[in-house]
């Protein structure tokens, strides 16, 4: 892969300044190995549309929130992202620095990698005839702040009325962002290959609204109807645009998925199992006399 790499950005965030001497580090490595990298973003404040323009590769220091700023500040023109995780799950970001490294210096042979698509939610916020447009690789979330009254939300689906929620929030997530703030409501989880969305309410007052899996073709529609004191529409946890009543949250499918960097023996359920520990149960105690009542925990 590497070989036909010629050019290369390098990212982190401001929010990780231990990744920050990484990121030099992986620069040098890349110009020391013949790669150009005419882009270094450490803050994680740049307008990445424009400025990796003819990038071949986006190097992402830092862990899953430093790559999922990445992906959305990429607006409509993402480029193949690799992350090399120094946060705490790692769910996104694949690789330690030292694997990088290796195939960097030739030492894991290219072939180990593959790309896989990630499908990206694209999300008009319409207020007040003004329009504003952003993008997410987890999910669109319409949250409240520190206040906790209900909120009523109207959901239109391909232009026809689905449901309307009473409830705290409302979740919209791709099958990337299952794992995230939607699964944490009760959302299922998705398998990424799934062309499809997740929308998921967050404590809805009617028992009977659930979270519903909508084909990636559909145009979602989300109103506010009733006059919200701190309520806002937040992009993958970290960009927020505030709503007042009559917003319209306009949620479709973005036009290109992000091209995420992953080894090629990476499964998703090894993933699921290692990372959030689905399917372990409690840990049987050792057979034998030396057997102890605390074993188990040790």
């Amino acid at each position: 892969m590497f070989e036909t790499i010629k050019t290369a950005a390098v990212l982190s965030s401001h929010y990780k300044p231990l990744a920050h001497p990484i990121a030099l580090e992986v620069q040098r490595e890349l110009e020391a190995h013949g790669v150009g990298v005419p882009f270094v973003d450490l803050e994680g404040t740049a307008d990445l549309e424009a400025a990796l323009n003819g990038i071949d590769l986006a190097i992402s220091c830092g862990g899953d929130g430093t790559l999922l700023s990445a992906a959305r500040r990429m607006g409509q023109q993402p480029v193949p992202t690799l992350g090399i995780n120094l946060g705490k799950v790692g769910f996104l970001a694949h690789f330690s620095l030292e694997h990088f490294l290796s195939l960097l210096r030739g030492q894991t042979p290219p072939t180990s990698l593959k790309i896989v698509p990630r499908m990206r939610l694209c999300c008009e916020v319409v207020n007040e005839g003004r329009s504003t447009t952003g993008y997410a690789l987890n999910d669109v979330s319409i949250a409240q702040g520190v206040r906790a009254k209900l909120i009523n939300l109207q959901m239109e689906v391909d232009g026809v009325q689905a449901t309307q929620y009473r409830a705290d929030g409302l979740v919209i997530s791709t099958p990337t962002g299952s794992t995230g703030y939607s699964v944490s409501l009760g959302g299922p989880i998705l398998i990424p290959g799934i062309q499809a969305f997740c929308i998921t309410p967050h404590a809805p007052h009617d028992l009977t609204n659930r979270p519903i899996i909508v084909g990636a073709s559909a145009r979602i529609v989300v109103r506010v109807l009733t006059e919200p004191l701190e309520i806002a529409v937040v992009f993958d946890g970290q960009q927020h645009v505030p709503l007042r009543r009559g917003s319209e949250v306009r949620v479709s499918r973005a036009r290109n998925p992000l091209p995420l960097v992953a080894p090629v023996k990476l499964s998703h359920y090894q993933l699921l199992r290692d990372k959030l520990h689905w399917g372990v149960g409690p840990l049987s105690p050792p057979e034998g006399p030396q057997a102890t009542p605390t074993a188990a925990y040790d």
